[in-house]
């Protein structure tokens, strides 16, 4: 079997609608398209997790079963190989009727809350013959290493899924690095409101610093190529009928650089969604007025056909 797409869901701010469109995105490549997606929840605020199970079945879950941060214990002991396998929920997506075939988790903790996984300057013990260079790629090598704990995990079970989605947390801190590694294509989603086209190129730079970052460590370490996410698209969510946001996206389309990247479709604010999140299932499956008003629209369904392909 082929190794899977792995894509990171990036932005900084919060509220942007990017565990909703990990979350639809995901569900939508199974049901609608029969492909095996794997949703790792690395925030620890944990709201992908807890759209896909309720709270008492998540939490019996982490506590008998484990979660990314017991993960991430077994790879600071070096231990091989991190049967991430047994952290991973099957067929995470119960609400609204039938489970969900094909969408597995892996769930984030949210007594991480406050907390990043890692931050852990490494450290190396050089002989004394060992030369500068030596020591320096040696602390160059355990760096590299800080930043392998997710493209681990996605070699490890990778064969299992066409698509394994990250959801990450609004920060560029040591989990939003290790995606940012691990991934094939990172996507943003964004509100089409002036400030934050603003901060898209703002974002843009400050991730292509970090892979700069992680480019010259792996060359100090000894690798020409470490692979990393590039841009895959932009996905405006949450669009109202306004003249701005249409100014906005318009601009973005003409946008020399960003242009290219701008997803064709969108999501408009509609209460549906809330409803949805509330009802733990994917818009089209809830059948309250709003959500069937929203569904009918296909938003998600059509977001999802532009990501296979701009991503296959």
């Amino acid at each position: 079997m082929s190794q899977p797409r792995v894509v990171s869901f990036i932005n900084y701010k919060g509220g942007v609608g990017k565990t909703t469109t990990t979350y639809h995105i995901g569900c939508s490549l199974a049901e609608h398209h029969g492909k095996r997606v794997l949703l790792v929840d690395i925030d620890p605020q944990s709201n992908l997790s807890l759209l896909c199970m309720a709270y008492e079945i998540y939490d019996e879950f982490r506590r008998q079963r484990g979660t990314i941060r017991d993960l991430y214990r077994r790879f600071r002991e070096s231990r091989h190989p991190l049967d991430a396998r047994d952290f991973i929920v099957r067929n995470a997506v119960q609400g609204g009727g039938e489970p969900i075939d094909g969408v597995d988790l892996l769930p984030c903790d949210i007594d991480l809350l406050g907390e990043d996984l890692g931050g852990l300057v490494p450290t190396v013990s050089a002989s004394r013959a060992a030369s500068g260079y030596e020591v320096l790629q040696q602390l160059a090598q355990k760096l590299l290493n800080e930043w392998a704990f997710l493209e681990r995990i996605c070699k490890e079970i990778g064969q299992s899924y066409d698509f394994i989605l990250i959801d990450c947390p609004p920060n560029l801190y040591l989990m939003t690095q290790n995606a940012i590694r691990a991934s094939h294509y990172y996507m943003v989603t964004l509100i089409p409101e002036f400030l934050s086209a603003i901060g898209l190129d703002i974002l843009v730079r400050k991730i292509d610093d970090i892979r700069k970052k992680i480019s010259h460590v792996g060359a100090l370490a000894g690798y020409d190529n470490v692979p990393m996410a590039t841009l895959g698209g932009i996905i405006w969510v949450k669009k109202r009928n306004t003249k701005q946001h249409e100014r906005t996206i318009e601009r973005l389309r003409e946008h020399e650089i960003f242009g290219p990247f701008v997803f064709d479709c969108g999501t408009t604010e509609r209460t549906g969604y809330s409803e949805a999140a509330e009802a733990q299932c994917p818009i089209w499956r809830v059948k309250t007025p709003s959500a069937q008003d929203a569904a009918r629209l296909g938003e998600y369904e059509k977001i999802t056909e532009e990501f296979l392909k701009r991503c296959q």
